[in-house]
């Protein structure tokens, strides 16, 4: 009988032996296998598994040649644990042997047979592994192969924000991406139609230039979305809509899509969309999304309006007109005309000859003792500037340009530079030969000669206004001159501000000030017409003799009234000016074409005659031009104060969509005025009372013109022009199954809303409503096609029928009324016209995401090394509400400006102007101003092939340093936030922020707000205040307008 210990080990050998049979069993099957993998190929490419329909009841889709290979693949692993464990065993054996030959034999043979056994099991193992990646790839069903993926979700990154793409939709890179969604991108140039729109069928479908391709989670790609699976829609050939039939994914698993713009694309005026193109996988741009397994079936809401609802006008009371002010603060004597002088001062050596200035004319700028020496070893005159307040020849050298260094020799003179030449007197006779004298000995060694030269240098001036300019002079004075004193025997501060005073008081300025000074060193100027006008009087003195108050000019203010806060309605809150832009932000991503577009009425003539019986004679206000297909969203105003809303009294203007398609704004087309005699608001001419006065254009500070909403004319008990507004949003009507006929067949295709009811809406086991719109929408609805919930109750409801509202009021909020939104408030004939600015943390350094701006400007500055993560998202924070759709990325919009020099340089009926102390730009003289996008659009200049440059406004850009060195370029795109600072739930400033794709790592960027942002009142950001890295302000003024890095500067920022 063997003993237990050879029973062990004949069962290892036996295992040892079994394993390796095994492994060369497998072995010749992978071989097999792997020969066949050609004929496996061609299979896979012209079978169709059926395994798609496998999905219906929740199975997958991998191929079973692939599941059969992994398990033969972990069935090796098993057997490596195996053959590791008998190596240890033998190797036990080995050591517990005592010496004993025979055990010592059995252990080596054991070790050689496991070791055998693990080699070929690793090599089945690398086959099987190798054969898993030959069928994956060779077995699948025919167009689906394998391919790398991209390492950003972009390609041409930088077209969108650097370049022609303003946003796009879904987001580069989003993933759980709802299976509904529709796609969205927006041009910031018109578009050539048909070159991203083709017509079938009569239906509206993406060009062969749109490419929709679509990868599973392991990357194989799937059959692309047709043309004819994908119907498409612009209303504006700026923004264009693609809606797949099918929804995207298939609902088991992720499914990746790269949308491609192709390089055929084409803009309006027939050029090329994009300047770089790729690859049929590339195009011109392209950006991907991860679509995940659900489907947005939430309805959108309307979060948050501006202006909030108000039931109330506010109470005003008539107020008195002010006089601006400003003050002057006398520092010092201010400088008056000095003319250009020489004077000869002596000589340091007694036995010397006098010197003699052969020229007295003087040209350099600086005052200077100048001392001139004669080195007898080097044989030069040594030429020494000192400050003009040295003593001797003893004071250290300064540096002035235009004294040479050493005197030029010539016969009777040396040149010292300056203009200046100085000869020598012996005797009382000039020497006529220098190298002469020298040689004599009359001029020696050490030799030094002394003289002042006095620089001309102009009289210091004062203007207050536009003229006249007064000239600071030491005794007599014209009417335009101020005396200050000689320079020997100076006024003091206080009488020279007294002097300043009187000049003022007695002369007539433009516009005209009157000054005192009561007896101290300030002169206080008063503008001797009361009204808003003086705050924009300026005091402009040269040279650094006095401080001048900031803002120089303030306080002044037109007759008008005070604002006291309505009272007794449900809702109040302040009446907003007419420059108001109304704002309404959605919940989610909204489709462009049921929320935004023009609303368009008869052009009224603004004649002061009634348009028609009780209506009232405005610009641009009337009846919608086609009522049959009215607008979805409306904005209505009580201009003749019957308490209603009527027909005739349509606002026109544009509803601009931004913000990443969730937020909509109303840009009126009515022209904001002010009266030229009395800055008094105004429509027309005949409002400000005649004798020639004018109902001027209203700018901001960038010289653009700003649009109001129109209000009624002040009257006795309605001094404010006070206008009641409402806003209507209509809802669409839901999807209609069975089209209300309860006979036919149920055709609700959404599991989760079952079933018909009698009103022909598919709703769930709670009765809630399948929220999809009807096609084509007749509403607003969200980027998967959900109709508005107005109400917030329910679900998406549609516009219910009457006599039930339609729509749901913010103002009584009642619940039961349908899911349209409407709102009212009011609007005053006042102007708001203060610019917005970053906020700053004047407690200390900026926090970010506190507020300011975030990352802090000394991460990048100071320490480039400093590592933020390449998803950072920049951010701004501004002191007021700012208008979403000025916030854009970089420019190329048609907002710019023509320059010009002169008015021949600009267009019939337009003028050339400076916009208050900007650079010159071509205006209208009247109406609406000719805005440019390109430079062709501006005037070439006489006998010029080219026109001159059409300067576009820079909105908010992504400063990408990488980019711009041949480094990874990246996108962006902007999207902004309300932010609540009085928990009152609406917001009181925003934030605006910079979306991208990933950063470059080790690279510098920054962000550059520019004057293109305005606020909600169109006031733009100029000067561009914003704060300094040691939390102070920038200081910015109408001179030194841009804050660049922390510091204030007249130029627009360059890095």
């Amino acid at each position: 009988m063997q003993s237990s210990g050879h029973q062990k080990q004949k069962i290892v050998a036996s295992w040892s032996k079994f394993s390796a049979t095994i492994g060369v069993v497998v072995l010749t099957l992978m071989v097999a296998v792997f020969v066949a993998a050609p004929a496996s190929a061609q299979l896979g490419a012209s079978v169709n598994e059926g395994l798609s329909y496998g999905t219906i009841v929740g199975w997958g889709t991998q191929d079973l040649r692939v599941t059969i290979m992994r398990i033969i693949q972990v069935l090796f692993g098993f057997l490596g644990v195996v053959a590791v464990l008998i190596i240890l065993y033998a190797g036990w054996r080995w050591m517990t042997s005592g010496g004993d030959p025979q055990k010592i034999d059995e252990a080596k043979r054991t070790l050689i047979n496991a070791a055998l056994g693990l080699l070929v099991i690793f090599m089945a193992f690398a086959i099987v592994s190798f054969v898993i990646r030959a069928l994956s790839d060779a077995a699948g069903p025919q167009g689906r192969t394998r391919r790398p993926p991209p390492t950003l979700p972009c390609t041409n990154c930088d077209t969108l924000g650097a370049g022609i793409i303003e946003s796009v939709y879904p987001a580069p890179g989003a993933r759980d991406v709802p299976r509904n969604t529709l796609i969205f991108v927006t041009f910031k140039e018109l578009m050539d139609r048909s070159t991203l729109l083709q017509t079938i069928g009569g239906v509206d479908k993406i060009s062969g230039q749109i490419l929709i391709r679509a990868y599973d989670e392991n990357n194989v790609l799937l059959p692309a979305l047709l043309s004819a699976d994908v119907n498409a829609a612009s209303g504006d050939n700026l923004t264009f809509t693609f809606d797949s039939l099918p929804y995207l994914g298939d609902g088991v698993r992720d499914v990746r899509y790269r949308v491609i713009l192709g390089c055929g694309i084409k803009k309006a005026d027939g050029n090329n969309a994009f300047t770089r193109c790729g690859g049929p996988d590339e195009g011109g741009y392209s950006w991907t999304f991860t679509v995940g397994t659900r489907l947005d079936l939430t309805p959108p809401t309307l979060d948050v309006v501006f202006p909030q609802p108000d039931d109330t006008k506010d109470t005003y009371a008539d107020q008195a007109a002010v006089r601006a002010t400003g003050s002057l603060k006398v520092n010092s004597r201010p400088n008056t005309l000095q003319v250009a002088q020489t004077s000869y001062l002596g000589k340091d050596v007694p036995a010397s000859p006098d010197a003699s200035l052969r020229t007295t004319t003087y040209t350099c700028a600086q005052d200077n003792l100048v001392c001139v020496r004669y080195n007898g070893g080097a044989n030069r005159f040594e030429v020494h500037p000192k400050s003009v307040s040295a003593a001797d020849c003893t004071a250290p050298d300064v540096a002035f340009g235009g004294w040479l260094t050493n005197g030029v020799v010539g016969g009777n003179s040396i040149t010292l530079g300056c203009s200046v030449a100085i000869g020598f007197v012996d005797g009382g006779v000039n020497i006529s030969d220098i190298p002469a004298a020298i040689a004599a000995g009359d001029i020696q060694d050490g030799n030094q000669w002394r003289f002042r030269a006095i620089a001309t240098r102009p009289a210091d001036t004062l203007r207050v206004g536009q003229s006249p300019t007064y000239t600071f002079v030491d005794a007599g004075g014209s009417a335009t001159e101020i005396v200050v004193g000689p320079p020997a025997t100076p006024l003091t501060p206080l009488q020279i501000a007294n002097n300043i005073a009187t000049k003022l008081t007695a002369e007539v300025q433009n516009p005209d000030v009157s000054g005192a000074s009561g007896g101290t060193d300030t002169v206080t100027l008063t503008a001797t017409v009361a009204g808003a006008a003086g705050n924009r009087i300026r005091i402009t003195p040269s040279g650094g003799w006095a401080a001048v108050s900031v803002p120089p000019f303030s306080g002044g203010r037109d007759p008008g009234f005070t604002q006291t806060l309505g009272a007794g309605g449900i809702v109040e809150a302040l009446d907003v000016a007419r420059n108001a832009v109304p704002r309404f932000d959605y919940s989610e991503a909204m489709f462009p074409l049921t929320v935004s577009g023009p609303v368009l009425v008869p052009v009224a003539v603004n004649d002061g005659a009634e348009s028609g019986a009780g209506q009232p004679d405005y610009e641009n206000v009337g009846s919608l031009v086609d009522s049959t297909d009215p607008p979805f969203v409306t904005i209505q105003a009580d201009l003749n104060n019957n308490g209603t809303f009527d027909a005739y009294e349509f606002v026109a203007g544009t509803f601009i969509i931004s913000n990443q398609y969730q937020t909509v704004e109303f840009q009126s087309a009515t022209l904001c005025g002010l009266c030229s005699n009395s800055d008094s608001p105004c429509v027309r001419d005949a409002d400000c009372g005649g004798g020639g006065a004018t109902c001027n254009a209203v700018r901001n500070s960038c010289g653009d013109q700003i649009y109001c909403l129109p209000t009624v004319q002040p009257v006795a008990g309605n001094i404010a022009g006070v206008t009641r507004y409402q806003i209507r949003v209509q809802a669409a009507q839901l999807y209609q199954c069975n089209e209300g006929d309860a006979s036919t067949a149920n055709d609700c295709y959404d599991s989760s809303f079952p079933d018909c009811n009698a009103a022909g809406i598919c709703v769930n086991s709670a009765l809630q409503n399948f929220p999809t719109s009807r096609t084509p929408p007749d509403g607003a609805m969200d980027a998967a096609q959900n109709s508005l919930d107005g109400n917030k109750v329910n679900g998406a409801q549609g516009p219910l029928p009457g006599p039930a509202s339609p729509y749901h009021s913010l103002n009584d909020s009642i619940a039961s009324n349908g899911d349209g939104v409407q709102w009212t408030f009011w609007a005053s004939n006042r102007l708001e016209l203060k610019p917005p600015a970053i906020k700053i943390d004047t407690a200390g350094p900026i926090t970010p995401n506190e507020d300011g701006i975030a990352p802090n400007m000394d991460v990048a500055a100071t320490d480039p090394g400093v590592g933020l993560p390449i998803t950072t998202l920049p951010t701004a924070q501004f002191d007021k509400l700012l208008s979403s759709s000025s916030l854009k990325p970089d420019n190329r919009y048609r907002d710019g400006r023509c320059g010009c020099t002169v008015d021949n340089d600009c267009k019939t009926g337009e003028v050339c102007d400076n916009g208050g102390g900007g650079s010159f730009t071509c205006r209208s003289q009247s109406g609406q101003d000719n805005y440019c996008q390109v430079d062709g659009d501006c005037k070439n200049r006489t006998g010029a092939a080219s026109g001159f440059s059409c300067q576009t406004r820079q909105h908010v850009t992504l400063k990408d340093y990488a980019c711009g060195s041949g480094g990874r370029c990246s996108g962006w795109w902007i999207t902004n936030v309300g932010r609540d600072s009085t928990s009152d739930g609406y917001p009181d400033f925003t934030e605006v922020q910079i979306n991208h794709t990933p950063l470059a790592e080790y690279s510098r960027y920054g962000a550059d707000m520019g004057s293109g942002i305005k606020d909600l009142y169109q006031n733009c950001y100029l000067p561009s205040e914003g704060p300094n890295s040691g939390g102070g302000a920038c200081n910015t003024d109408r001179v030194n307008k841009y804050c660049c890095n922390g510091t204030a500067r007249a130029t627009p920022c360059t890095n």
